[in-house]
C-alpha cells in the first residue's frame, strides 16, 4: 500500500516539479548566502533554517524511495540516487554547504525524468489514437 503510493508520488509530474522547485530555491539561497557579504545576520540564520527544512524534505524523499519503492531494487536505487543523498545532508557547515550545489544536478535529473514522463504519455496518447483510426480488416 505505502509502496504503491511512494511509486506513484515519485513518478508524478507535479511531485517532480515541487522537488525541482525546492532544489532551485535551495541553490538560490545557497548562492545568496555565498555572495551576500553585507546581508543581515538574522536573514542568513533564517535562510539556513529554511535550507535545513528543505534538506529534511529531500532526505525524507530519498529514504521513502529507498525503503518503500519496490519497483526498483535497493542496490539500483542507491546507484541512481547517491548524489541526492549527499546533497540532502542537513548540516550548515561550510564544507557540507558546498555539497548542496549538487542539488542543481537533482533539478536537472527531475526535469529529465519529467520530460521522459511527458513524452511517454504523449506517445501513449498518439498510439491510442492511431489504434482507434485503424480500420478493422474483414
Amino acid at each position: 500500500m505505502i509502496g504503491r503510493l511512494v511509486i506513484y508520488l515519485q513518478a508524478n509530474v507535479w511531485y517532480a516539479a515541487i522537488i525541482m522547485l525546492l532544489s532551485i530555491v535551495s541553490v538560490c539561497m545557497l548562492g545568496y548566502e555565498f555572495f551576500a557579504h553585507d546581508a543581515a545576520p538574522e536573514l542568513l540564520v533564517r535562510l539556513q533554517r529554511y535550507d535545513v527544512i528543505i534538506a529534511y524534505i529531500f532526505l525524507t524523499d530519498f529514504f521513502m524511495g529507498l525503503i518503500f519503492n519496490t519497483a526498483i531494487p535497493r542496490r539500483t536505487y542507491w546507484r541512481q540516487n547517491w548524489l541526492n543523498l549527499i546533497s540532502s545532508i542537513p548540516v550548515t557547515s561550510d564544507i557540507t554547504r558546498a555539497l548542496r550545489i549538487l542539488r542543481v544536478l537533482r533539478a536537472f535529473r527531475v526535469v529529465r525524468a519529467s520530460m521522459n514522463f511527458w513524452f511517454a504519455k504523449e506517445r501513449w496518447r498518439r498510439n491510442r489514437q492511431a489504434l482507434v483510426k485503424v480500420p478493422k480488416s474483414e
